[in-house]
């Protein structure tokens, strides 16, 4: 399982990572908070080598033991504040999104984001960061 949020960005990021994976031949469900939600994937035949998921801030805040595999985090800002008392409990929201993770399961992070780039999981996954301005000079883009 593969597992998007951000405040922008998850439904182009998830669509594309899933026809990335078909394109490789691999059989791909693409679905959470956009087209088939994954109970119903849950509740069908599971035949998928992969399950792409947009998945919101709306969705995070009642997981128990959601646990992808994966977890992307492509950026947050302030948004729904109409839902949330404030940023930092909208961001703490899409930050749940790893937070059932293990060691051997990856974070993919935003580092250019300002939010993101302090954020330190805790549960011994292991973090990959990406961005085009913390690069170190003289690094190939």
């Amino acid at each position: 399982m593969i597992a998007i949020t951000g405040t922008n960005g998850k439904s182009t990021v998830t669509t594309a990572l899933g026809r990335i994976l078909e394109t490789a031949g691999l059989k791909v469900f693409v679905g959470g908070n956009i087209g088939t939600p994954l109970m119903a994937y849950a509740a069908g035949e599971k035949k998928a080598d992969f399950a792409v998921l947009e998945v919101s801030s709306f969705q995070l805040d009642t997981i128990e033991t959601f646990c992808p595999v994966i977890s992307v985090v492509l950026n947050i800002s302030p948004d729904h504040l109409d839902r949330y008392p404030g940023y930092e409990d909208y961001a703490r929201s899409k930050l749940r999104i790893f937070s059932n993770q293990k060691p051997g399961q990856y974070v993919i992070i935003n580092d250019d984001d300002e939010r993101l780039a302090s954020v330190r999981p805790s549960s011994g996954v292991s973090v990959m960061r990406y961005g085009f301005t913390k690069r170190k000079v003289g690094m190939p883009i």
